[in-house]
């Protein structure tokens, strides 16, 4: 017995694995689509297991569209039946498992779908689906291990078990109960995530109608958004209204909260035609710190591929990178292809209105922006103060003047090594600006662009006009700048018109590059009516300039007058008519030598300058040439010079040398007309000092009393003391002073001459003078002659002085703007005494002979005629006098005559008596003058003579 049942169980283990059930395969097929009303076709095995149980197993199992667009495909299927019906030629199916399904489902569910029922034979039959797919419209479940059942009692279908959706873990349990009188069956879903989704989790509530739309609530919560939508990691919860009909599933009305803070929202979710995710926040404050980092994180390359999502963000108020950005709106789309803004508008600090469209595209190696924005920003020092940590060193090399309003827009790139604004178009400051700008990001910041500016105002731009009056000091500022900056440039500037310091330029172009502590200009222009200037140089590493090379030619110089430094303001008259300049420099900052040349109109002036600028030191020849020095001086305000001057070259040759403090003329040889000066002069201590020396001084001779200003100006107020030299003096061309010396000081506006000493005819000059200053300058004199030669008329008129040895001492007065001013005020007194004086218009011996020998009728014309005509010789003239404002007061005496009367100076008239003293009991014979000192009326008054010849015994 023990063979016979081992026999039998070998029988019944091993003889179904041997027939061949294939040949049943369409019989097999035909009943089981019977069963459940679909065409079922089986390309695979069919095997039969007896033991343990009864398994009846097809693979590749089909069950065709039947015209609802319900497809099933089965790599297995494995039916536990019962032994007997399966004998008598019927499926009687006890558990039912799928391996490897696909099923498809359309969406959404045909009318009528949910109605149906399974057939009688499967009710309580237990399902179960192993490493299966679920296909609803284009909305993918796979990896489904679930567990399937049908009340026979209620009819509720449900559904247990684990899923993959979208590559998130999570497990489910779905309720379908019967469909009511109306057609609408009850349906409860839960959903609890796995792994990374522990804790996340939902619940949908609520009915599906006949036509198969979905109405009910939705409850959701999570302990991190990020692992389900592109957002923040953080926690949230919400729950809502949803619908699903025309395949798309809606969350709407949804409260939400997210890290704490409220927001309103809606999801929709779309199976077909394609899967789709659209999410809508609305918030009161947003913190874009935290939402910005994830969408470029979806915007990385190589990226893993997720749903399409659509995100729509709203805050009236949102934080980013420490500022507060208003009204913010932004719409992304967010698939395969990378992120892309749809639109994106906020009001940044500043008042700055911002707009952007664009793309973040997921190409690449790193994530990336293209796009486009407008930006509006009437204070925009406001916005890029904002923007300060991201670019510090840029923004604080900004003038704050510059950059204060801007209107723009531009395609814009962004990656994390660079941003770029391509086809830029507004205004900058109010100015029309069109070109592109990028900036390099990373450990060193690297600016290059191109723009083209309408106008452009560069008095923020360019340092203090004190720097440019110190060249020097302009060079090491810009080593200084260079060494010391956080970025490097590469720049192309074109303005059409530029503005500084009140003067108009243009067309200017600014070509220029910096980097790594080198700056080198290829190409600086700039024109201004007849005026053109270029530049272009380098400079290295330690200050060191290479090829540096200036040029400016004008036809016309005057526009750049208001640029003189105001140390050498009078060059100002010089710029005018036609003008060259060319400057070569090169050389480290301890030897930088400058060759330069400048042409003004006939004047040329060379140098060749060796700088050592960190000692602050530099020492070089200075050569100037001029064809005419009148021409010269009349353009430096001095005309009328080629009477006094004469007509010449202008010449100045000079050796400078510069140390802090102190500036050395080491030698001067100055030509100019008639007039040979050498000498050297240094200035210390803001102090002019030094001595020169001329051949011949040449004075201008001027009318005592013309109304002309005198050019005190010239006097100036910067500190002099100079000793000066001459062998001989001409005034307006005429010799007489030899061998002069004096000392001539200026301090605080006025000039003073000591020390004055010259031989004049002979004798000997010495005087002393100052000019202050004041609401009217003031002048005094000092003086003394001794043994002056007389050998000529001094007035030449018909009563003068013509011969003597003049010896006179004076202190003198005045105060005014002009020769005639100053003689108008003139006060002071003197003596004056003159030896051997010749004096003509008199002839007191004609006198002495005529009264000695009396004759009637002929002693009258004959003392007449020796009062106004013929000559005498006084041993010893004395004239003391006195003037007050202007009215000389004399005295003169001499041997048997006296002069006595005023003189107006301005007038330049005499009103005085000449009294002839003949001697002891003769008669004074007086002669009244009057008008003119040259040539003055005489009127003899000879009735006392004539008294006398009457009482003679």
């Amino acid at each position: 017995m023990a063979a016979i049942l081992a026999v039998l169980i070998a029988v019944i283990w091993i003889l179904p694995g041997m027939l061949d059930w294939n040949r049943y395969r369409g019989s097999i097929a035909s009943l089981v689509a019977a069963g459940i009303g679909r065409p079922v076709r089986i390309d695979g095995n069919i095997t039969l297991s007896l033991l343990p149980q009864p398994f009846l197993t097809a693979t590749d199992l089909e069950v065709d569209d039947a015209g609802d667009g319900v497809v099933l495909h089965a790599k297995a299927v494995r039916l536990r039946v019962a032994l007997g019906p399966l004998m008598g030629g019927r499926v009687d199916a006890r558990e039912l498992t799928l391996q490897g399904a696909d099923l498809r489902l359309p969406w959404p569910p045909p009318a009528g779908a949910l109605s149906r029922r399974p057939p009688a034979w499967i009710t309580g039959l237990q399902a179960r689906v192993e490493e299966s797919r679920l296909q609803i419209g284009e909305f993918v479940l796979s990896g489904i291990d679930a567990s399937l059942g049908a009340d026979p009692e209620t009819g509720t279908l449900s559904a247990a078990g684990s899923a993959t959706l979208f590559n998130l873990p999570a497990r489910f349990t779905t309720r379908v109960g019967r469909p009511g009188r109306d057609g609408a069956a009850p349906i409860d879903i839960s959903l609890d995530g796995l792994d990374k989704l522990r804790d996340t989790g939902g619940t949908v509530s609520g009915a599906v109608e006949a036509d198969g739309s979905l109405n009910g609530r939705v409850t959701a919560r999570g302990p991190d958004l990020s692992q389900l939508l592109p957002a923040p990691a953080a926690a949230w919860r919400g729950d809502g209204r949803i619908s699903a009909s025309g395949g798309v599933i809606v969350a709407d009305e949804l409260a939400i909260e997210i890290a704490g803070s409220p927001a309103r929202g809606a999801v929709a979710f779309r199976v077909q035609p394609d899967v789709r995710l659209d999410l809508a926040l609305a918030a009161g404050r947003l913190d874009l710190d935290a939402w910005t980092p994830v969408l470029l994180r979806a915007a990385q390359p190589g990226r893993a591929a997720g749903i399409p999502t659509g995100v729509d963000l709203s805050a009236e108020s949102a934080t980013l990178a420490g500022g507060t950005l208003r009204q913010m709106r932004a719409g992304f789309d967010i698939d395969i292809d990378g992120v892309m803004v749809r639109d994106a508008t906020a009001i940044l600090p500043g008042d700055a209105k911002l707009s952007l469209k664009g793309r973040f595209p997921n190409r690449g190696r790193t994530a990336a922006f293209e796009g486009s924005g407008t930006l509006i920003a009437p204070d925009l020092r406001g916005t890029l103060r904002w923007l300060e940590p991201i670019a510090p060193a840029l923004i604080r090399a900004l003038p704050d003047a510059a950059l204060r309003t801007a209107n723009l827009t531009a395609k814009i790139g962004i990656d994390p090594l660079q941003l770029s604004l391509t086809d830029v178009n507004g205004t900058l400051d109010g100015a029309a600006a069109q070109g592109g700008l990028a900036v390099r990001l990373g450990p060193k910041l690297g600016v290059s662009g191109s723009l083209t500016l309408d106008r452009l105002l560069l008095d923020p731009w360019l340092p203090d006009v004190a720097v440019f009056d110190q060249p020097a000091a302009a060079y090491t500022t810009a080593i200084k700048a260079l060494a010391s900056a956080g970025f490097d440039t590469d720049l192309k500037l074109q303005v059409k018109q530029a503005d500084w310091r009140g003067a108009r330029f243009g067309p200017l172009a600014f070509d220029v590059q910096s980097e790594a502590g080198r700056l080198t200009v290829r190409r600086f222009e700039v024109s201004a009516g007849g005026l053109h200037a270029t530049a272009s140089g380098m400079l290295g590493d330690g200050g060191r300039v290479s090829e540096g090379r200036f040029e400016l030619t004008a036809q016309e110089i005057a526009p750049l007058r208001p640029f003189v430094p105001q140390n050498t303001a009078w060059l100002t008259p010089l710029l005018q008519g036609p003008a060259n300049l060319l400057l070569l420099v090169a050389g480290p900052p301890e030897a930088l030598g400058l060759k330069a040349t400048l042409d003004l109109g006939d004047l040329r002036v060379e140098g060749q300058p060796v700088l050592n600028v960190p000692a602050r030191r530099w020492a070089g020849a200075l050569m100037m040439h001029h064809p005419g020095v009148p021409r010269l001086l009349a353009q430096l305000g001095f005309g009328g010079v080629a009477a006094w001057l004469g007509d010449g070259s202008f010449s100045l040759i000079t050796q400078l040398s510069h140390t802090p403090g102190r500036l050395e003329f080491n030698t001067i040889e100055l030509v100019a007309g008639a007039l040979r000066l050498t000498g050297q002069l240094a200035e210390a201590n803001h102090v002019l000092q030094g001595k020169l020396k001329a051949e011949t001084l040449l004075l201008p001779a001027f009318d005592v009393r013309s109304a002309d200003p005198l050019p005190l100006a010239a006097i100036g107020s910067h500190p002099a003391l100079i000793h000066l030299d001459a062998d001989r003096v001409l005034i307006g061309m005429v010799p007489g002073i030899t061998d002069l010396a004096l000392d001539a000081e200026v301090k605080d506006g006025a000039l003073s001459l000591s020390n004055v000493a010259a031989k004049l005819e002979g004798g000997t000059v010495a005087l002393s003078a100052k000019i202050q200053p004041g609401d009217v300058p003031h002048l005094s004199l000092e003086g003394q002659t001794a043994g002056v030669g007389i050998s000529g008329a001094v007035l030449g008129g018909t009563l003068d002085l013509v011969a003597g040895t003049l010896k006179s001492s004076f202190t003198l007065s005045s105060e005014g703007f002009s020769p005639a001013a100053l003689l108008a005020t003139l006060n002071g007194s003197g003596t004056a005494a003159v030896e051997t004086a010749g004096v003509v218009g008199v002839d007191i011996a004609a006198v002495h002979d005529a009264l000695s020998h009396p004759e009637a009728g002929k002693l009258i014309p004959a003392l007449r005629t020796a009062l106004l005509s013929g000559s005498t010789v006084f041993p010893m003239l004395d004239i003391p006098f006195d003037i007050k404002r202007g009215i000389l007061a004399l005295r003169a005496q001499g041997m048997a005559a006296t002069l006595a009367g005023s003189v107006d100076l301005i007038g330049d008239t005499l009103d005085g008596r000449l009294t002839v003293l003949p001697g002891p009991d003769l008669p004074e014979l007086p002669v009244r003058l009057s008008g003119k000192v040259v040539n003055p009326m005489r009127t003899p008054e000879l009735a006392g003579a004539a008294r006398w010849l009457a009482e003679r015994p």
